[in-house]
């Protein structure tokens, strides 16, 4: 059984600066998606594949997507959603 101080959950412990990003990320997909569309649901393989594609830009070098979004905070949002 875990003691009351390790099940709190810690809101402080997200780096804001990563936060940020994913926001921006997520605030870019407006022009084509409605507010919060993936709660609607979707294939969470377009969800995986979306993922591999931008790990795979920034493990090649690509840190900003054609959009201007770093990759790494498109692969973050990918998996919030899949969370």
């Amino acid at each position: 059984m875990q003691n009351q101080k390790s099940s709190l959950i810690r809101y402080d412990l997200i780096p804001q600066r990563g936060l940020n990003e994913v926001n921006k990320v997520l605030t870019s997909k407006l022009d084509k998606h409605e507010v919060n569309e993936w709660m609607k649901g979707l294939k969470w393989t377009e969800v995986i594949s979306s993922l591999k594609k931008h790990l795979t830009a920034f493990e090649l070098g690509e840190d900003y997507t054609p959009e201007g979004n770093l990759s790494i905070a498109e692969v973050a949002a990918n998996a919030l959603i899949l969370a």
